[in-house]
């Protein structure tokens, strides 16, 4: 009688550390998928970075290339449109210049102006398609000028 009540005193042992170490188990499991799918989330938005940051860049080269022409820059994105000193250009799921009905993201190129020194610029954000601006840069084409402040058309 003795053997049989510290058997069933050893097995309620057994069973009670299986218990515990299952949801041990669980528990690091579960912080283990939530560490994962906070990374997977960062990734994501990293590559969304990534690419907002190469899009404006594309932009401002193409605009300083331009003399800060927003019509002749909207000639090298093909579904980009112009209006009102805004260069509105469309990106599709894979960052590619696209229709405005096909957009996922859109980077906008307003121009701010020109100064008294000749110096053009024009403000540039990527705007995700939840409408938040992931990345802004301010680009500056100069244009020459003479000594009595006359711009030099430049080759």
């Amino acid at each position: 009688m003795i053997s049989t009540k510290l058997k069933q005193s050893k097995n309620r042992i057994f069973l009670l550390e299986i218990t515990i170490n299952l949801l041990l188990f669980s528990a690091l499991l579960i912080v283990g998928l939530l560490f994962f799918i906070k990374t997977h989330k960062l990734t994501e938005e990293t590559q969304v970075l990534h690419e907002a940051v190469n899009a404006c860049s594309n932009a401002a080269s193409a605009y300083e290339q331009e003399h800060g022409d927003l019509n002749a820059v909207s000639s090298l994105f093909d579904g980009s449109i112009c209006a009102d000193e805004k260069l509105f250009i469309y990106l599709d799921k894979s960052y590619h210049p696209c229709d405005k009905d096909d957009a996922a993201y859109k980077v906008i190129v307003s121009r701010l102006g020109q100064d008294a020194y000749g110096v053009q610029k024009a403000d540039i954000e990527f705007i995700a398609a939840d409408s938040h601006c992931v990345y802004s840069i301010t680009a500056c084409s100069y244009t020459a000028l003479s000594s009595d402040g006359r711009t030099v058309s430049t080759p």
